[in-house]
Protein backbone atom coordinates (compact mmCIF):
# COMPACT_ATOMS: atom_id res chain seq x y z
CA UNK A 1 0.00 0.00 0.00
CA UNK A 2 1.49 3.64 -0.91
CA UNK A 3 1.95 6.17 1.72
CA UNK A 4 -1.70 7.87 2.17
CA UNK A 5 -2.19 11.28 4.17
CA UNK A 6 -3.75 10.58 7.42
CA UNK A 7 -4.62 14.34 7.80
CA UNK A 8 -7.96 16.42 7.70
CA UNK A 9 -9.03 17.02 3.99
CA UNK A 10 -9.82 20.30 2.65
CA UNK A 11 -13.76 21.61 2.77
CA UNK A 12 -14.90 21.68 -1.13
CA UNK A 13 -12.23 18.79 -1.97
CA UNK A 14 -12.78 18.09 -5.46
CA UNK A 15 -14.24 14.20 -6.02
CA UNK A 16 -11.93 13.68 -9.03
CA UNK A 17 -8.87 15.95 -9.78
CA UNK A 18 -6.87 14.95 -13.59
CA UNK A 19 -3.98 16.42 -14.61
CA UNK A 20 -1.59 15.99 -17.71
CA UNK A 21 1.83 16.60 -18.16
CA UNK A 22 4.77 15.86 -20.42
CA UNK A 23 6.61 13.04 -19.38
CA UNK A 24 10.33 11.97 -20.05
CA UNK A 25 12.51 9.38 -19.04
CA UNK A 26 14.47 9.97 -16.16
CA UNK A 27 17.95 9.18 -15.61
CA UNK A 28 18.38 5.56 -13.92
CA UNK A 29 19.07 6.11 -10.33
CA UNK A 30 21.56 4.75 -8.52
CA UNK A 31 20.60 2.12 -5.46
CA UNK A 32 22.48 4.18 -2.95
CA UNK A 33 20.94 7.59 -3.89
CA UNK A 34 17.76 6.49 -3.41
CA UNK A 35 18.57 4.83 0.22
CA UNK A 36 19.48 9.18 0.94
CA UNK A 37 17.96 11.91 2.60
CA UNK A 38 19.14 14.60 0.75
CA UNK A 39 18.76 18.15 2.60
CA UNK A 40 19.41 20.84 0.20
CA UNK A 41 20.88 24.39 2.21
CA UNK A 42 21.19 27.72 1.64
CA UNK A 43 23.51 29.88 4.00
CA UNK A 44 23.00 33.76 3.85
CA UNK A 45 24.46 36.42 5.31
CA UNK A 46 22.94 39.54 7.14
CA UNK A 47 22.34 41.13 3.74
CA UNK A 48 20.63 37.85 2.42
CA UNK A 49 23.68 37.14 0.21
CA UNK A 50 24.38 33.36 -0.62
CA UNK A 51 27.59 32.38 1.17
CA UNK A 52 30.43 30.43 -0.78
CA UNK A 53 33.78 28.51 0.70
CA UNK A 54 31.75 26.22 3.49
CA UNK A 55 32.94 22.75 3.56
CA UNK A 56 31.25 19.20 4.44
CA UNK A 57 33.33 20.07 7.97
CA UNK A 58 31.39 23.43 8.71
CA UNK A 59 27.64 21.33 8.94
CA UNK A 60 26.40 19.81 11.37
CA UNK A 61 22.71 17.96 10.45
CA UNK A 62 20.45 16.90 13.18
CA UNK A 63 18.21 14.23 12.75
CA UNK A 64 15.32 14.39 15.75
CA UNK A 65 18.15 16.34 17.43
CA UNK A 66 20.72 13.71 17.14
CA UNK A 67 23.98 14.27 14.83
CA UNK A 68 23.80 12.22 11.78
CA UNK A 69 27.06 11.46 10.27
CA UNK A 70 27.03 13.01 6.52
CA UNK A 71 27.97 10.23 3.89
CA UNK A 72 26.92 12.73 1.19
CA UNK A 73 28.14 16.28 0.45
CA UNK A 74 27.54 18.27 -2.88
CA UNK A 75 27.67 22.54 -3.93
CA UNK A 76 25.69 23.37 -6.11
CA UNK A 77 26.73 26.89 -8.38
CA UNK A 78 23.75 28.67 -9.97
CA UNK A 79 25.04 28.76 -14.18
CA UNK A 80 26.64 32.25 -14.50
CA UNK A 81 26.53 33.04 -10.96
CA UNK A 82 29.67 34.59 -8.93
CA UNK A 83 29.17 34.66 -4.97
CA UNK A 84 31.44 36.71 -3.31
CA UNK A 85 33.36 34.87 -0.86
CA UNK A 86 32.13 34.67 2.66
CA UNK A 87 34.27 35.13 5.72
CA UNK A 88 35.62 32.65 7.22
CA UNK A 89 33.61 30.30 9.23
CA UNK A 90 36.56 27.59 10.27
CA UNK A 91 38.60 25.05 8.62
CA UNK A 92 38.18 24.82 5.03
CA UNK A 93 40.33 21.79 4.86
CA UNK A 94 37.97 18.92 4.21
CA UNK A 95 39.55 15.71 2.51
CA UNK A 96 36.45 13.78 2.05
CA UNK A 97 35.67 12.09 -1.05
CA UNK A 98 32.44 12.98 -0.98
CA UNK A 99 32.81 16.39 -1.28
CA UNK A 100 32.13 17.65 -5.51
CA UNK A 101 31.56 20.94 -6.78
CA UNK A 102 28.65 20.75 -9.51
CA UNK A 103 29.04 23.42 -12.45
CA UNK A 104 25.26 23.72 -12.66
CA UNK A 105 22.34 23.58 -11.08
CA UNK A 106 19.90 20.50 -11.48
CA UNK A 107 16.95 20.98 -13.28
CA UNK A 108 14.58 23.33 -11.48
CA UNK A 109 10.74 23.73 -11.70
CA UNK A 110 9.73 26.91 -10.01
CA UNK A 111 5.85 27.61 -9.42
CA UNK A 112 4.42 31.43 -9.27
CA UNK A 113 1.31 31.69 -7.11
CA UNK A 114 -0.82 34.57 -7.58
CA UNK A 115 -3.34 35.34 -4.77
CA UNK A 116 -5.75 37.26 -7.16
CA UNK A 117 -8.61 36.84 -4.68
CA UNK A 118 -7.55 38.33 -1.46
CA UNK A 119 -4.62 41.04 -3.35
CA UNK A 120 -5.77 44.50 -3.74
CA UNK A 121 -5.57 45.72 -7.42
CA UNK A 122 -2.91 48.00 -6.65
CA UNK A 123 -0.43 45.21 -4.66
CA UNK A 124 -1.52 42.52 -7.70
CA UNK A 125 -0.21 45.11 -10.43
CA UNK A 126 3.10 45.64 -8.40
CA UNK A 127 3.58 41.58 -8.07
CA UNK A 128 3.20 40.83 -11.47
CA UNK A 129 5.67 43.93 -12.85
CA UNK A 130 8.27 42.28 -10.41
CA UNK A 131 7.46 38.89 -11.73
CA UNK A 132 7.71 40.29 -14.78
CA UNK A 133 11.06 42.31 -14.19
CA UNK A 134 12.24 38.51 -13.10
CA UNK A 135 11.17 37.39 -16.09
CA UNK A 136 12.44 39.52 -18.41
CA UNK A 137 15.94 39.41 -16.65
CA UNK A 138 16.20 35.79 -18.28
CA UNK A 139 15.77 32.50 -16.53
CA UNK A 140 18.77 29.98 -15.75
CA UNK A 141 19.44 27.15 -18.63
CA UNK A 142 17.95 24.11 -16.21
CA UNK A 143 15.09 26.97 -15.03
CA UNK A 144 11.26 26.15 -15.97
CA UNK A 145 8.45 28.60 -14.34
CA UNK A 146 4.71 27.78 -14.14
CA UNK A 147 1.70 30.19 -12.99
CA UNK A 148 -0.82 29.59 -11.18
CA UNK A 149 -3.36 31.93 -9.56
CA UNK A 150 -5.73 31.48 -6.63
CA UNK A 151 -9.35 31.92 -9.10
CA UNK A 152 -7.95 29.09 -11.14
CA UNK A 153 -8.51 32.29 -14.31
CA UNK A 154 -5.04 31.85 -15.40
CA UNK A 155 -2.82 28.81 -15.43
CA UNK A 156 0.98 27.73 -17.44
CA UNK A 157 2.34 24.65 -17.31
CA UNK A 158 6.50 24.65 -16.40
CA UNK A 159 8.37 26.38 -19.27
CA UNK A 160 11.23 28.29 -19.99
CA UNK A 161 9.71 30.20 -22.92
CA UNK A 162 9.47 33.75 -21.88
CA UNK A 163 6.97 35.15 -23.98
CA UNK A 164 4.71 32.33 -22.97
CA UNK A 165 5.63 33.19 -18.95
CA UNK A 166 5.22 37.04 -19.86
CA UNK A 167 1.66 36.46 -21.41
CA UNK A 168 0.15 35.07 -18.74
CA UNK A 169 1.18 36.79 -16.23
CA UNK A 170 0.03 40.04 -17.96
CA UNK A 171 -3.23 38.16 -17.79
CA UNK A 172 -3.89 38.24 -14.02
CA UNK A 173 -5.76 40.40 -12.59
CA UNK A 174 -8.15 40.19 -9.17
CA UNK A 175 -11.17 38.11 -9.11
CA UNK A 176 -12.32 39.09 -5.42
CA UNK A 177 -14.93 36.66 -3.85
CA UNK A 178 -15.47 38.60 -1.10
CA UNK A 179 -16.99 42.21 -1.91
CA UNK A 180 -15.70 43.92 1.09
CA UNK A 181 -18.22 45.38 4.18
CA UNK A 182 -21.73 44.17 3.21
CA UNK A 183 -22.99 47.28 5.18
CA UNK A 184 -21.97 51.17 4.56
CA UNK A 185 -22.25 51.50 8.76
CA UNK A 186 -21.39 49.86 10.52
CA UNK A 187 -18.57 48.72 9.05
CA UNK A 188 -17.46 45.45 10.14
CA UNK A 189 -13.94 44.37 8.73
CA UNK A 190 -13.34 40.50 8.03
CA UNK A 191 -10.63 40.58 11.18
CA UNK A 192 -13.26 41.93 13.29
CA UNK A 193 -15.88 39.76 11.74
CA UNK A 194 -14.00 36.76 12.97
CA UNK A 195 -12.89 37.93 16.47
CA UNK A 196 -16.83 38.41 17.29
CA UNK A 197 -17.99 34.61 15.20
CA UNK A 198 -14.72 32.71 16.51
CA UNK A 199 -13.82 34.10 19.65
CA UNK A 200 -17.12 36.12 21.13
CA UNK A 201 -14.74 39.52 21.48
CA UNK A 202 -16.66 41.55 23.76
CA UNK A 203 -14.83 44.41 22.86
CA UNK A 204 -14.71 43.67 18.93
CA UNK A 205 -18.69 43.57 19.51
CA UNK A 206 -18.44 46.88 21.40
CA UNK A 207 -16.70 48.68 18.91
CA UNK A 208 -19.53 48.06 16.27
CA UNK A 209 -22.32 48.39 18.31
CA UNK A 210 -21.03 51.78 19.36
CA UNK A 211 -20.45 52.70 15.71
CA UNK A 212 -24.18 51.32 14.94
CA UNK A 213 -25.62 53.60 17.41
CA UNK A 214 -23.93 56.82 15.06
CA UNK A 215 -25.29 55.36 11.98
CA UNK A 216 -27.48 58.23 9.85
CA UNK A 217 -29.18 55.45 8.61
CA UNK A 218 -29.18 52.83 11.13
CA UNK A 219 -29.54 48.73 9.68
CA UNK A 220 -27.69 47.03 12.70
CA UNK A 221 -29.77 47.03 16.29
CA UNK A 222 -28.56 45.17 19.46
CA UNK A 223 -25.64 42.41 19.93
CA UNK A 224 -27.72 40.09 18.00
CA UNK A 225 -27.89 41.52 14.63
CA UNK A 226 -24.40 42.44 14.60
CA UNK A 227 -23.57 38.98 15.55
CA UNK A 228 -25.72 37.77 12.41
CA UNK A 229 -24.30 40.35 9.93
CA UNK A 230 -20.75 39.18 11.28
CA UNK A 231 -21.53 35.52 11.00
CA UNK A 232 -22.18 36.36 7.02
CA UNK A 233 -18.88 38.03 6.57
CA UNK A 234 -16.58 35.56 8.34
CA UNK A 235 -18.14 33.17 6.43
CA UNK A 236 -17.38 34.90 3.10
CA UNK A 237 -14.00 35.75 3.83
CA UNK A 238 -14.11 32.01 4.96
CA UNK A 239 -14.94 30.86 1.54
CA UNK A 240 -12.17 33.11 -0.02
CA UNK A 241 -9.59 31.94 2.06
CA UNK A 242 -10.64 28.37 1.21
CA UNK A 243 -10.49 28.37 -2.32
CA UNK A 244 -6.93 30.19 -2.13
CA UNK A 245 -5.32 27.26 -0.18
CA UNK A 246 -7.46 24.55 -2.55
CA UNK A 247 -5.61 25.74 -5.78
CA UNK A 248 -2.44 26.33 -3.88
CA UNK A 249 -2.80 23.09 -2.99
CA UNK A 250 -3.38 21.70 -6.31
CA UNK A 251 -0.50 23.84 -8.11
CA UNK A 252 1.84 21.91 -5.21
CA UNK A 253 0.65 19.11 -6.30
CA UNK A 254 1.90 20.01 -9.65
CA UNK A 255 4.94 20.53 -8.37
CA UNK A 256 5.36 17.29 -7.32
CA UNK A 257 5.33 15.65 -10.62
CA UNK A 258 7.96 17.55 -11.80
CA UNK A 259 11.58 15.95 -12.30
CA UNK A 260 14.13 18.30 -10.48
CA UNK A 261 13.95 20.93 -7.62
CA UNK A 262 10.69 21.86 -7.07
CA UNK A 263 9.56 25.33 -5.61
CA UNK A 264 6.99 27.68 -4.91
CA UNK A 265 6.86 31.18 -4.49
CA UNK A 266 2.92 32.43 -2.75
CA UNK A 267 2.26 36.06 -3.94
CA UNK A 268 -0.22 37.60 -1.50
CA UNK A 269 -1.84 40.58 0.82
CA UNK A 270 -2.44 37.89 2.76
CA UNK A 271 -6.20 36.26 4.32
CA UNK A 272 -7.38 35.15 7.44
CA UNK A 273 -6.72 31.81 8.36
CA UNK A 274 -8.89 31.00 11.66
CA UNK A 275 -10.24 27.45 11.54
CA UNK A 276 -8.05 26.54 8.36
CA UNK A 277 -5.28 25.07 10.27
CA UNK A 278 -6.03 21.07 8.92
CA UNK A 279 -6.15 22.68 5.33
CA UNK A 280 -2.57 24.03 5.77
CA UNK A 281 -1.05 21.44 7.78
CA UNK A 282 -2.70 19.48 4.60
CA UNK A 283 -0.40 21.29 2.76
CA UNK A 284 2.50 21.41 4.15
CA UNK A 285 2.57 17.57 5.22
CA UNK A 286 2.38 16.86 0.96
CA UNK A 287 4.84 19.66 0.40
CA UNK A 288 7.52 18.09 2.66
CA UNK A 289 6.24 14.70 1.29
CA UNK A 290 7.11 15.70 -2.59
CA UNK A 291 10.30 17.88 -1.40
CA UNK A 292 8.24 21.23 -2.42
CA UNK A 293 9.53 24.63 -0.67
CA UNK A 294 7.17 27.00 -0.40
CA UNK A 295 8.61 30.89 0.22
CA UNK A 296 6.26 33.47 0.68
CA UNK A 297 5.90 36.92 -0.76
CA UNK A 298 3.87 39.82 1.34
CA UNK A 299 2.48 42.42 -0.96
CA UNK A 300 1.07 45.11 0.91
CA UNK A 301 4.40 45.81 1.82
CA UNK A 302 5.29 48.55 4.65
CA UNK A 303 1.98 51.29 5.14
CA UNK A 304 3.13 54.70 4.24
CA UNK A 305 -0.17 56.06 6.72
CA UNK A 306 -2.13 54.66 9.32
CA UNK A 307 -4.58 51.73 7.95
CA UNK A 308 -7.25 52.99 10.76
CA UNK A 309 -9.56 55.17 10.41
CA UNK A 310 -9.46 58.94 11.33
CA UNK A 311 -12.13 60.53 13.70
CA UNK A 312 -13.13 62.77 10.91
CA UNK A 313 -14.42 59.99 8.91
CA UNK A 314 -15.48 60.91 5.81
CA UNK A 315 -17.85 58.69 4.63
CA UNK A 316 -21.10 60.92 5.43
CA UNK A 317 -22.56 57.57 6.83
CA UNK A 318 -22.03 59.01 10.51
CA UNK A 319 -23.66 61.31 13.16
CA UNK A 320 -20.69 63.45 13.73
CA UNK A 321 -17.14 62.00 14.28
CA UNK A 322 -16.13 58.48 14.92
CA UNK A 323 -16.81 57.37 18.72
CA UNK A 324 -13.73 57.09 20.65
CA UNK A 325 -14.58 53.05 21.90
CA UNK A 326 -14.86 52.21 17.91
CA UNK A 327 -11.79 54.45 17.11
CA UNK A 328 -9.39 53.16 19.81
CA UNK A 329 -10.32 49.53 18.75
CA UNK A 330 -9.24 50.18 15.55
CA UNK A 331 -6.30 51.39 16.27
CA UNK A 332 -5.28 48.73 19.01
CA UNK A 333 -6.45 46.33 16.63
CA UNK A 334 -4.83 47.26 13.65
CA UNK A 335 -1.21 45.60 14.19
CA UNK A 336 -3.19 42.12 15.17
CA UNK A 337 -5.05 42.40 12.27
CA UNK A 338 -2.35 42.68 9.80
CA UNK A 339 -0.38 40.04 11.63
CA UNK A 340 -3.37 37.64 11.47
CA UNK A 341 -3.81 37.95 7.52
CA UNK A 342 0.14 36.96 7.23
CA UNK A 343 0.70 34.62 9.91
CA UNK A 344 -0.55 31.96 6.97
CA UNK A 345 1.97 33.28 4.38
CA UNK A 346 4.84 32.75 7.48
CA UNK A 347 3.60 29.02 8.39
CA UNK A 348 3.48 27.94 4.81
CA UNK A 349 6.76 29.48 4.52
CA UNK A 350 8.18 28.17 8.06
CA UNK A 351 6.78 24.85 7.59
CA UNK A 352 8.12 24.00 4.73
CA UNK A 353 11.90 25.47 4.56
CA UNK A 354 10.95 28.25 2.61
CA UNK A 355 11.61 31.72 3.09
CA UNK A 356 8.88 34.67 4.28
CA UNK A 357 9.60 37.86 2.61
CA UNK A 358 7.74 41.02 4.31
CA UNK A 359 7.82 44.32 5.61
CA UNK A 360 9.19 45.37 2.50
CA UNK A 361 7.30 47.73 -0.53
CA UNK A 362 10.83 46.30 -2.74
CA UNK A 363 8.77 43.46 -4.56
CA UNK A 364 12.01 43.45 -7.28
CA UNK A 365 14.14 42.58 -4.37
CA UNK A 366 11.75 39.87 -2.88
CA UNK A 367 10.96 38.47 -6.21
CA UNK A 368 15.10 37.79 -6.83
CA UNK A 369 16.01 36.49 -3.41
CA UNK A 370 12.65 34.08 -3.86
CA UNK A 371 12.32 33.30 -7.33
CA UNK A 372 16.09 33.38 -8.65
CA UNK A 373 18.39 29.99 -7.79
CA UNK A 374 20.84 31.40 -5.13
CA UNK A 375 24.17 31.60 -6.22
CA UNK A 376 25.86 28.80 -3.83
CA UNK A 377 24.19 26.16 -2.33
CA UNK A 378 24.56 22.90 -0.61
CA UNK A 379 23.57 19.58 -0.71
CA UNK A 380 24.05 16.86 2.58
CA UNK A 381 22.59 13.41 2.59
CA UNK A 382 22.96 10.96 5.62
CA UNK A 383 21.46 7.29 5.00
CA UNK A 384 18.09 6.43 5.39
CA UNK A 385 18.31 3.45 7.84
CA UNK A 386 15.49 4.73 10.12
CA UNK A 387 12.57 2.25 10.92
CA UNK A 388 9.81 2.34 8.13
CA UNK A 389 6.99 3.64 10.36
CA UNK A 390 5.99 6.88 8.46
CA UNK A 391 7.05 8.85 10.89
CA UNK A 392 8.10 12.93 10.46
CA UNK A 393 11.39 13.39 11.58
CA UNK A 394 12.62 16.85 12.63
CA UNK A 395 15.78 17.94 10.40
CA UNK A 396 17.95 21.26 11.76
CA UNK A 397 21.18 22.09 10.10
CA UNK A 398 23.98 23.90 12.52
CA UNK A 399 26.89 25.44 11.28
CA UNK A 400 30.32 25.10 12.55
CA UNK A 401 31.32 27.29 14.43
CA UNK A 402 28.66 29.04 14.75
CA UNK A 403 28.05 33.38 13.43
CA UNK A 404 25.30 35.11 14.36
CA UNK A 405 25.26 36.66 11.89
CA UNK A 406 24.62 33.78 8.84
CA UNK A 407 21.59 31.95 8.72
CA UNK A 408 20.42 28.51 7.57
CA UNK A 409 17.41 27.74 5.10
CA UNK A 410 16.76 24.30 5.07
CA UNK A 411 13.74 21.75 4.80
CA UNK A 412 12.45 21.39 8.39
CA UNK A 413 12.10 17.79 8.27
CA UNK A 414 11.27 14.40 6.33
CA UNK A 415 8.70 11.29 6.36
CA UNK A 416 10.12 7.58 7.29
CA UNK A 417 8.69 5.69 4.65
CA UNK A 418 6.25 2.52 5.57
CA UNK A 419 6.09 -0.54 5.23
CA UNK A 420 5.92 -1.54 1.08
CA UNK A 421 6.49 0.64 -1.65
CA UNK A 422 6.44 4.57 -1.37
CA UNK A 423 4.88 7.04 -3.76
CA UNK A 424 8.29 7.74 -5.35
CA UNK A 425 9.54 4.11 -5.57
CA UNK A 426 6.16 3.27 -7.58
CA UNK A 427 6.69 6.32 -9.63
CA UNK A 428 10.41 5.06 -10.08
CA UNK A 429 8.90 1.49 -10.99
CA UNK A 430 6.68 2.93 -13.87
CA UNK A 431 9.55 4.69 -15.48
CA UNK A 432 11.65 0.98 -14.94
CA UNK A 433 8.35 -0.32 -17.24
CA UNK A 434 8.71 1.56 -19.80
CA UNK A 435 12.38 1.04 -20.27
CA UNK A 436 11.23 -2.78 -20.85
CA UNK A 437 8.96 -4.70 -23.67
CA UNK A 438 7.13 -6.41 -21.23
CA UNK A 439 3.51 -6.81 -21.07
CA UNK A 440 0.83 -8.12 -18.27
CA UNK A 441 -2.78 -7.24 -17.02
CA UNK A 442 -2.98 -6.28 -13.50
CA UNK A 443 -4.87 -2.90 -13.27
CA UNK A 444 -8.31 -3.44 -13.92
CA UNK A 445 -8.27 -1.68 -17.41
CA UNK A 446 -9.05 -1.68 -21.16
CA UNK A 447 -6.80 0.60 -23.54
CA UNK A 448 -8.54 1.93 -26.65
CA UNK A 449 -5.74 3.20 -29.36
CA UNK A 450 -7.03 5.12 -32.21
CA UNK A 451 -5.21 6.92 -35.18
CA UNK A 452 -5.43 10.42 -36.88
CA UNK A 453 -2.50 11.52 -39.11
CA UNK A 454 0.21 11.75 -36.45
CA UNK A 455 -1.64 12.16 -33.74
CA UNK A 456 -2.26 8.86 -31.32
CA UNK A 457 -5.59 8.83 -29.57
CA UNK A 458 -5.91 7.15 -26.07
CA UNK A 459 -8.38 6.19 -24.07
CA UNK A 460 -8.25 4.13 -20.52
CA UNK A 461 -11.30 2.66 -19.62
CA UNK A 462 -11.20 1.48 -15.34
CA UNK A 463 -13.38 -0.92 -13.81
CA UNK A 464 -14.16 1.04 -10.93
CA UNK A 465 -16.28 -2.01 -8.99
CA UNK A 466 -12.92 -3.77 -9.15
CA UNK A 467 -10.34 -1.12 -7.84
CA UNK A 468 -9.11 -0.82 -3.96
CA UNK A 469 -9.69 2.28 -2.64
CA UNK A 470 -8.32 3.72 0.98
CA UNK A 471 -11.53 4.60 2.85
CA UNK A 472 -10.28 7.95 4.25
CA UNK A 473 -12.61 10.34 6.49
CA UNK A 474 -15.66 9.18 4.67
CA UNK A 475 -14.15 9.43 0.97
CA UNK A 476 -13.01 6.60 -1.13
CA UNK A 477 -8.79 7.57 -2.32
CA UNK A 478 -7.27 6.33 -5.16
CA UNK A 479 -4.35 7.57 -8.07
CA UNK A 480 -4.51 6.61 -11.58
CA UNK A 481 -1.36 7.18 -13.60
CA UNK A 482 -1.25 6.57 -17.26
CA UNK A 483 2.15 6.31 -18.98
CA UNK A 484 2.65 7.32 -22.80
CA UNK A 485 4.92 7.20 -25.21
CA UNK A 486 5.80 6.72 -28.94
CA UNK A 487 9.53 5.28 -29.61
CA UNK A 488 11.00 5.68 -33.01
CA UNK A 489 12.70 2.48 -34.68
CA UNK A 490 15.74 3.52 -33.28
CA UNK A 491 14.19 3.29 -29.79
CA UNK A 492 14.75 6.76 -29.12
CA UNK A 493 11.88 8.81 -26.96
CA UNK A 494 9.74 10.59 -29.63
CA UNK A 495 6.94 11.98 -27.24
CA UNK A 496 5.25 11.43 -23.87
CA UNK A 497 2.74 12.28 -21.24
CA UNK A 498 1.79 11.32 -18.27
CA UNK A 499 -2.02 11.39 -17.32
CA UNK A 500 -3.16 11.41 -13.66
CA UNK A 501 -6.95 10.77 -11.94
CA UNK A 502 -6.55 12.02 -8.17
CA UNK A 503 -9.82 10.36 -6.75
CA UNK A 504 -11.50 11.62 -3.29
CA UNK A 505 -15.03 9.59 -4.07
CA UNK A 506 -17.92 10.28 -2.13
CA UNK A 507 -20.24 7.59 -1.65
CA UNK A 508 -22.68 8.37 -4.08
CA UNK A 509 -20.16 9.14 -6.66
CA UNK A 510 -18.55 5.91 -6.09
CA UNK A 511 -21.49 3.84 -6.57
CA UNK A 512 -22.80 5.40 -9.84
CA UNK A 513 -19.00 4.82 -11.39
CA UNK A 514 -19.07 1.24 -10.08
CA UNK A 515 -21.85 0.93 -12.56
CA UNK A 516 -20.99 3.57 -15.02
CA UNK A 517 -16.67 2.91 -14.90
CA UNK A 518 -14.29 6.05 -15.60
CA UNK A 519 -12.34 7.00 -18.70
CA UNK A 520 -9.12 9.00 -19.22
CA UNK A 521 -7.82 10.19 -22.50
CA UNK A 522 -3.92 11.25 -23.80
CA UNK A 523 -2.84 12.20 -26.81
CA UNK A 524 0.32 11.66 -28.46
CA UNK A 525 1.38 14.02 -31.41
CA UNK A 526 4.49 12.94 -34.04
CA UNK A 527 5.84 15.27 -36.65
CA UNK A 528 7.93 12.87 -38.25
CA UNK A 529 5.89 9.96 -40.35
CA UNK A 530 7.26 6.20 -39.77
CA UNK A 531 7.40 3.61 -37.49
CA UNK A 532 6.88 3.80 -33.71
CA UNK A 533 6.31 1.59 -30.86
CA UNK A 534 3.24 2.53 -28.46
CA UNK A 535 4.65 2.19 -24.65
CA UNK A 536 1.36 2.74 -22.15
CA UNK A 537 2.02 1.90 -18.72
CA UNK A 538 -1.35 2.86 -16.32
CA UNK A 539 -0.94 2.14 -12.52
CA UNK A 540 -2.97 2.16 -9.47
CA UNK A 541 -1.61 3.57 -6.23
CA UNK A 542 -3.59 1.81 -3.49
CA UNK A 543 -2.20 -1.89 -3.77
CA UNK A 544 0.98 -0.43 -6.52
CA UNK A 545 -0.43 -2.54 -9.19
CA UNK A 546 0.46 -1.90 -12.92
CA UNK A 547 -0.82 -3.13 -16.22
CA UNK A 548 1.77 -2.63 -19.28
CA UNK A 549 0.72 -2.69 -23.22
CA UNK A 550 2.47 -2.72 -26.30
CA UNK A 551 1.58 -1.60 -30.24
CA UNK A 552 3.61 -1.18 -33.20
CA UNK A 553 2.42 1.67 -35.09
CA UNK A 554 2.83 3.76 -38.57
CA UNK A 555 2.48 7.06 -38.45
CA UNK A 556 1.73 8.68 -41.94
Amino acid sequence: MLLQSKGPLPPNLPEIFPSSTPWTLAPLQLASQANIVQVDVTVRDSHGNPVAGLQKSNFVLLDNGKPRPLSYFSVIAAHGARPAPAAPVGDSTDNSHSADVAEATPPRYFAIFFDDIDTSIGDLAMARNAALGMIRAGLGANDHVCIFSASATQALDCTNQAASLEQTIGRIHTHPLYGGDTLSCPKISPYEAAQIVNYNDTLALSAVAAEAAQCIRPMLRGADAIKAEADIIWNKERAASLDILQSLRQANQYLARQLGQRALLLTSDGFIDDELGGALETIIQEALRNDVVINSLETKGVFTQDPARSFNDPSGELDGPLNNTTFMYEEESSMPSEQAEVDALATLAQGTGGYFFHNSNDLTLGFKQLASSPAIAYQLGFPLDVPRDGKFHTLKVDLLPHRKFLTVQARPGYFAPIPGISAGEFFTAMDNAMRGNDERSDVPATLGVAQRHQEVDLTAAFNIAKLPFIEHLGRSDQKLIVTAALFDSRGQLAEGKRGELDMWLLPATRRRLNSEGLQTRLTLYTERPGNYRLRVVIGESTDARLSIYNQELQVH
